[in-house]
């Protein structure tokens, strides 16, 4: 008899095996379950949270449009801040929002820290910006398991501004362009860069009537922002075909004629930021892209890509009296300001433009009356101006006026004269000693205008290139170059120091010592005859030559012309969101 067990069947451990499994999978059904609330939930957070940071720059947005800076700069500090609530609420009724404003709209500005802008409580009265906090309950839970606190609420705060964007500029020439004009204009581009410009007087006329707002060549660039337009590096046959094919598409064809024309001129050079170029920051708001500069400013400053020192060397001959060669060397082109008032966190401007204006050197020679010739080399050295934006007024029912407020500072330029060369070099015959040579050199130097701040300024629109607004909106910080030249040659009289050689080929040292006293008091009186003389000559030669020379390229020494060319109230923009 066979008494092995009998094996266990095939199926009989399989209903154990089966609860375990059940057991394993209700566990992961709850895990999941559990994991999938979660994520649920922290998306409708997230849902949530991204809606209200949207609803909150709609409603930042709608109310610095009603409220800002350029709506009613005449509002009182209460209207203002009613106005600011109100706009608010409103924008808040329009979109159905389960959203509520935290405590009343803040007014205030922008400013900078560095690359950061920041939002900072001011005055209502002339605020540029807002900032407001909203907030909303916490959308229901799917899964009731993470920790609440009671009345929990998502808040999101928004920062907007609405600043008017003004743009100046510091040594820009003003006006129509003459014929005169031309023919200094004409040369000076022409020897910049290499080659003839079949440019005739409307065709300057229209480049410096011209005018384009910086979206436009932002447009033309094929660029899609401010930011990119001002990092891209371009050469200035490039930065020229692209103002001209911006001026093109504004329809203003004559200009886009001569722009092009000059970019065809132009040689290769090295590429260099649109905003090096111009002198502009790198950190413009997007709203500059609304600014509009003068054409004929870019094209200038484009030049200086080519040759970033320049000069322009007419002859001015009268014979048998004198003979002048003034060499104008241009030190910068005309500097551009553009911006909103923008301030840093310790109040100073930052919306500026700097230009170093020019040097101009006037070697003189004078030949009256059959006297020895005179050699004069007068130089005047202009120094630094500088415009910075203070503040912008908007037009308003009650007051129908922009305005824009500009404060100036400038340092001395100088008018000297250089002793490198000798004023006089005479031969006078003695007898027995025979010729004896004899070199003058004579040396001053006068200060012209005075350094420091000008202003505040007020400029009254309207505002544009127009011939006649934008005469009407320049201030010149510095005294007429006739004027100071009048009273700088007196003055160079007056601190005139001279210096002799005499060469005694004959005698020695001792007889040298007792002749030299002699004959350097004889060529001072010499020297002091003629001095009315040279005065009066540089004096006539002022008005009618070198003033409208130095004027028509931009130049106001001692200081600079200031003019502002646009005036714009752009779309609000944003500060921040958090």
């Amino acid at each position: 008899m066979d008494r092995r067990p009998a094996s266990r069947p095939r199926w009989q451990g399989r209903p154990r095996q089966r609860g375990a499994a059940a057991i394993f999978l209700a566990v992961s059904l709850i895990a999941l379950l559990t994991a999938t609330g979660f994520a649920l939930d922290l998306g409708l957070l997230y849902t949530a949270r991204a809606e209200l940071r949207k609803q909150a720059e709609l409603t930042a947005l709608d109310t610095v449009r009603v409220a800002g800076g350029c709506v009613n700069p005449d509002l009182s500090g209460g209207d203002r801040q009613q106005l600011a609530n109100s706009a608010a609420a409103a924008s808040l009724a329009r979109s159905d929002s389960s959203a509520a404003l935290v405590g009343p709209v803040q007014l205030g500005d922008e400013v900078l820290a560095g690359p950061l802008r920041r939002f900072v409580p001011t005055s209502p009265t002339n605020a540029d910006a807002v900032s407001l906090t909203l907030q909303r309950p916490l959308p229901p839970q799917l899964l009731p398991l993470l920790p609440r606190e009671d009345g929990a609420r998502l808040t999101a705060t928004a920062e907007a501004t609405r600043a008017a964007i003004a743009s100046f500029v510091v040594g820009s020439r003003l006006g129509s362009v003459s014929p005169g004009e031309v023919a200094v204009l004409g040369p000076l581009l022409e020897g910049v860069l290499g080659s003839d410009l079949p440019l005739d007087l409307v065709s300057y006329q229209g480049l410096v009537d011209s005018s384009v707002q910086l979206v436009d060549v932002v447009a033309a660039s094929g660029l899609e922002t401010l930011d990119a337009l001002l990092s891209e590096d371009f050469t200035a046959a490039g930065l020229l075909s692209t103002l001209a094919a911006a001026v093109l598409d504004i329809g203003d064809t004559v200009a886009a004629g001569a722009i092009q024309a000059i970019a065809d001129a132009a040689p290769a050079t090295a590429a260099v930021p649109f905003a090096e170029t111009l002198g502009l920051p790198n950190d413009l708001p997007a709203s500059a892209q609304d600014a509009r500069v003068q054409s004929f400013d870019i094209v200038r400053a484009a030049v200086f890509n080519v040759q970033p020192v320049f000069s322009l060397t007419p002859d001015i001959v009268i014979p048998g009296v004198l003979s002048l060669r003034p060499e104008i060397t241009l030190l910068s082109p005309p500097a551009l300001g553009v911006g909103p008032v923008r301030r840093s966190e310790d109040g100073t401007p930052l919306t500026r433009a700097v230009n170093q204006q020019a040097a101009v050197a006037l070697p003189l020679e004078v030949d009256v009356l059959g006297l020895p010739a005179v050699r004069l080399n007068l130089r005047l050295e202009a120094a630094e101006a500088e415009a910075t934006l203070v503040d912008t007024h908007c037009a308003s029912a009650d007051d129908r006026e922009n305005r824009v407020l500009l404060i100036a500072e400038t340092g001395l330029a100088r008018l000297r004269i250089d002793d490198s060369e000798p004023v006089l070099n005479l031969t006078i015959p003695l007898p027995i000693i025979g010729n004896v040579g004899a070199r003058v050199y004579a040396s001053a130097e006068a200060d012209i205008g005075s350094a420091g701040s000008f202003g505040p300024r007020t400029f009254r629109g309207p505002f544009s290139t127009d011939p006649e607004d934008l005469e009407a909106n320049t201030w010149t910080v510095a005294t007429p170059l006739a004027d100071t030249l009048r009273t700088a040659t007196t003055s160079l009289a007056n601190d005139l120091s001279l210096r002799t050689e005499v060469d005694l080929p004959l005698l020695g040292p001792v007889v040298g010592a007792i002749v030299n006293p002699v004959l350097n008091a004889t060529l001072a009186t010499t020297l002091g005859l003629l001095e009315p003389a040279i005065e009066g000559v540089v004096v006539a030669l002022v008005d009618p030559v070198l003033d409208p020379l130095v004027r028509s390229l931009g130049i106001s020494l001692g200081g600079a012309d200031i003019t502002v060319i646009d005036f714009e109230v752009p779309p609000p923009s944003l500060i921040a969101v958090r």
